[in-house]
């Protein structure tokens, strides 16, 4: 006998973290619409510093074949003054198609186009970032390549996943630019799988085509989860000049970025039921590289900003939890190398539920 399952969900989301506070989100997810095996999500999520909205539908076989076709409708809303005097707004929309190459890899193609905005940018702002306020149309086609060798997706002990992905905006709109980034994650465990390891290295590189500089909504950023031990843009070229009698501390951003992050977790000898388990981590790399370092309209007495590369590196612990009201993660972290003018963060705390 056989018996159909649910395939169709409404989810509420709850959750804090130190970086955002509070936030929320609701979705409706059903993965086999009308029948036919369709993946169509709806969802709306919000903290006191991000706003998304994502509609998402995929078809796995379309017409009729191993292709793997979707589109994505979204609207973001980030206020980014505590790292920069700026916020954003952007909404567009991205069709897709992937096909695997092999049982283990897969390839992908998309086309994006979004309306990206810079916004409520105040007179005590960066001249860079002031300059760029507005909005610019962006057009990109782009592709991504994975290699997954994990014995699991969701819990690994062993294997690696490479990515490699580029982006080419200039397919008409506003921005020309070649966005590029790869990463390589390897895991392995030990001891009967209780005590799990990995090491993952990273990269990006951004280039402006036609004499178009690059955005700060177009570079890169490392801090917070992405490099623990800094806060959310916490390291990398930054305006510090003294303009007008106020001190800056905008965060800019750069065109190019190398880490490596080494995790290993471990039970701590409590009993299974109670879910804790404890682990270290230590992280490295930097962020560099703009494409101007100083305004168009410079002010007198500016100085230009240092956006050389400087190696950064971190070390620290972690407390999980597997509550009743979902996971919950403590990073104690502290920076071994790092800039005068970086913003390191000793504590990070998140969790999150759903019901």
């Amino acid at each position: 006998r056989v018996k159909e399952q649910s395939t169709g969900s409404i989810n509420f989301g709850l959750g804090f973290s130190s970086a955002e506070s509070f936030g929320g989100e609701v979705s409706i997810t059903e993965r086999n619409f009308l029948g036919r095996g369709q993946f169509v999500r709806a969802a709306i999520s919000a903290t006191t510093e991000r706003q998304f909205f994502d509609f998402k539908f995929v078809e796995p076989y379309f017409l009729d074949r191993n292709l793997r076709a979707g589109i994505d409708v979204f609207h973001r809303e980030i206020d980014n003054q505590d790292e920069s005097s700026f916020d954003t707004r952007r909404t567009g929309l991205s069709p897709e198609i992937s096909f695997p190459l092999s049982d283990d890899s897969r390839i992908g193609f998309n086309y994006k186009i979004e309306n990206d905005e810079i916004r409520e940018v105040p007179n005590d702002a960066s001249p860079l970032i002031a300059e760029e306020k507005g909005t610019r149309l962006v057009s990109s086609v782009g592709y991504d390549y994975i290699l997954d060798k994990r014995d699991d997706p969701i819990t690994p002990t062993r294997g690696f996943v490479l990515k490699f992905g580029q982006d080419f905006a200039g397919v008409g709109g506003d921005s020309f630019f070649v966005k590029s980034e790869a990463s390589i994650k390897g895991y392995k465990s030990f001891f009967r799988e209780d005590v799990l390891t990995s090491l993952e290295f990273a990269g990006g590189a951004a280039f402006g085509l036609d004499d178009d500089d690059l955005r700060v909504t177009d570079r890169f950023s490392l801090g917070g989860d992405s490099f623990r031990g800094f806060e959310r843009s916490g390291i990398g070229p930054r305006d510090t000049n003294t303009v007008d009698n106020e001190r800056l501390d905008d965060a800019l951003g750069g065109n190019y970025y190398a880490m490596m992050r080494a995790d290993v977790s471990f039970p701590l000898g409590l009993p299974e039921e109670y879910g804790i388990f404890g682990g270290f981590f230590a992280d490295a790399g930097t962020l560099w590289g703009l494409d101007r370092t100083t305004p168009k309209d410079e002010p007198a007495g500016y100085q230009e900003i240092d956006d050389s590369l400087e190696f950064r590196a971190s070390a620290g612990a972690s407390l999980f939890w597997t509550s009743p009201f979902g996971p919950i993660r403590l990073n104690f972290a502290y920076p071994l190398v790092k800039n005068e003018d970086d913003d390191d963060e000793f504590f990070r705390f998140s969790a999150g539920t759903r019901f």
